[in-house]
């Protein structure tokens, strides 16, 4: 329980009191995190070292359910842990036949074969609109679409990216930015359609064609004042 613990506080990016658990993990597994023990052992372990080890490799594993299958990826990999025997960090690096650790596998390879699918239908079919990047991604499981939205606002910093999903003849959109001083969530509400946070926010349309229209209006507005 200590090891799942760990995976936890990595997956959840909350160090701060968690520490001692993180530290048991490592000194039991120091063949794999041997390079974060004297960090750990000494205090001075933080989210740059977690993220630059092995630990971050770990975290998008059993990420990974989520981000196919959503909550009940979450509940078949629940399941899977508390029926199978016992497993363990290296049974995870090493493929074995262990029922958790083909699941995490396979939920893993398959985020990444579509991730890789989407980056390259981004690249061939992305519409660009001066700040504003529009995008209908080919996959559209609500994990996979934030992880995809976030890593493209990462790779294109003062952009917006905008993906957009078909959904019972409505239309949803997904905002994401970084470097941009713009409160996406404000703009969304200000609009009467949605909202969120500065740098995420979201909305669900009957008229595509018309919200695009007023938000890259009102986004270049704000961007390029007069």
């Amino acid at each position: 329980m200590t090891d799942i613990g760990a995976i936890g506080t990595v997956c959840s990016g909350r160090l701060t009191g968690n520490k001692e658990i993180l530290t048991k993990t490592i000194q039991a597994h120091q063949e794999l995190l041997g390079p974060l023990l004297e960090k750990a052992e000494s205090g001075k372990l933080n989210s740059y070292h977690i993220m630059h080890s092995l630990f971050k490799q770990l975290g998008e594993l059993f990420w990974a359910p989520y981000l196919m299958y959503g909550e009940q990826g979450v509940q078949e990999l629940v399941t899977l842990c508390t029926t199978s025997k016992e497993f363990t960090y290296e049974d995870l690096f090493n493929y074995t036949h262990h029922p958790v650790v083909k699941y995490l596998q396979g939920c893993w390879h398959l985020f990444q074969e579509q991730f890789r699918a989407d980056q390259k239908g981004f690249k061939e079919e992305v519409t660009t609109h001066q700040n504003v990047l529009i995008y209908e991604p080919k996959h559209t499981q609500p994990g996979f679409l934030q992880k995809f939205g976030k890593q493209l606002a990462n790779t294109n910093p003062g952009k917006i990216i905008l993906l957009k999903t078909r959904i019972d003849g409505k239309t949803k959109y997904g905002a994401q930015a970084t470097g941009l001083l713009l409160d996406l969530g404000k703009v969304f509400e200000d609009m009467n359609i949605g909202g969120g946070h500065p740098e995420s926010a979201g909305a669900l349309v009957t008229d595509p064609e018309l919200f695009e229209g007023e938000f890259l209006r009102r986004v270049d507005k704000i961007l390029n004042p007069e």
